[in-house]
This record gives C-alpha cells, sequence and structure tokens, in this order.
C-alpha cells in the first residue's frame, strides 16, 4: 500500500511511557481476546518458552504480513494446506494478530470447522509479542525470513508497540478497506 504511515513508538502522542504503552497494549488484548469465549487465549511467554509446541497462524493481511511477521509462523492458506498433515499433531494451534481481535475470530471458525476446541488458542500478537522480547522478520525477495524491528499496528489506537520498533500503519482509507475485507471475507 502505498499510504503507509511510519513512526518510531517511543513517538506515540497516546501513550510514552513503556509500561504503560505494554499495559494498554494488553489492557486491550485482554478485551479482544474477551470476545472470543470459547477460544482460550495463550500468552506469548507460554510460546516463547515452549516455541516448539505451537503453529503459529498469522491471519492480518498481506501487506500487513509484509511489514513483519513472527518467526516460523504461517498464513492461513498455508495453514489449511498442511492441515491433515504430521505437522500439527501434539501442536496447539495459534492465530495470531495485532492484538487478539482477528485472531479470536479465526480460532473460532476453526473450531467450527472441527478442530478441537482443546488444541486452538488465541495468541495475543504482534505487539505483545514485541513487547514480551520476540523477534519479528520480514521476507526477503526469495521467501526468506530477515529480522526487522517494523511492525504493522493497524492504527493510531494500536500503536503501543515497544520503544525501538518501527511502527507502520495504513492511512485511512487502507485501514477501511482492510477492515471492509476482514468484515466481507474474513
Amino acid at each position: 500500500m502505498s499510504d503507509q504511515v511510519h513512526r518510531a513508538a517511543s513517538d506515540s502522542k497516546d501513550v510514552t511511557d513503556e509500561t504503560a504503552r505494554r499495559q494498554k497494549a494488553t489492557k486491550i488484548c485482554r478485551k479482544c481476546c474477551g470476545c472470543f469465549p470459547e477460544v482460550e487465549a495463550v500468552s506469548t511467554d507460554e510460546i516463547l518458552r515452549n516455541r516448539n509446541d505451537y503453529i503459529l497462524i498469522d491471519v492480518r493481511s498481506p501487506d500487513e504480513r509484509k511489514v513483519s511477521m513472527i518467526p516460523g509462523a504461517v498464513t492461513k492458506e498455508e495453514f489449511m494446506s498442511m492441515a491433515d498433515g504430521d505437522r500439527i499433531k501434539g501442536k496447539k494451534i495459534v492465530p495470531y494478530c495485532t492484538i487478539g481481535y482477528r485472531s479470536g475470530a479465526y480460532g473460532k471458525y476453526l473450531i467450527g470447522l472441527g478442530f478441537p476446541r482443546s488444541q486452538v488458542r488465541n495468541g495475543e500478537g504482534v505487539l505483545l509479542w514485541a513487547h514480551n522480547g520476540g523477534t519479528l522478520v520480514s521476507k526477503d525477495e526469495h521467501g526468506a525470513e530477515v529480522g526487522t524491528t517494523r511492525v504493522h499496528t493497524y492504527g493510531q489506537q494500536w500503536d503501543l508497540a515497544p520503544a525501538g520498533t518501527e511502527t507502520v500503519q495504513f492511512g485511512v482509507l487502507g485501514m477501511f478497506w482492510e477492515g471492509l475485507k476482514f468484515k466481507l471475507f474474513g
């Protein structure tokens, strides 16, 4: 998208104190995850401690994923192509987005498809992942993961990334279009 806005996370006008930024991100995440009580949330701390026990699914738009992803995460399409294989046996399935709402909706969708509720968890999202010390990657022209400090925060109200992280937001039209696509197509 050509209408991206870049700003260092420490420049946010709403919340400048690092602890306050994390607390506000956590509060919003809990509220978003709470919209989907059938999908139990899992903390980024838990995933970071036991990374091999989880399959992470980035449910954000392709433009958001171009900015950054959690290392080793797959897209919804990649997940569905491997869903019948041995790669997911014994692992928790964790959709994630920016802060927990879209991933909760996708987790609910997976449960509706027949995935066991005990296997599906809602991830806290890239904001809390970054706050908890998780690294982010982008993909180069060959599809290889390359470390980055950039994170897409969807909109100004979610511009709560930790200091040292460059936040990226789509302009108003880009956000409207992404929201409309999510409502129409999931």
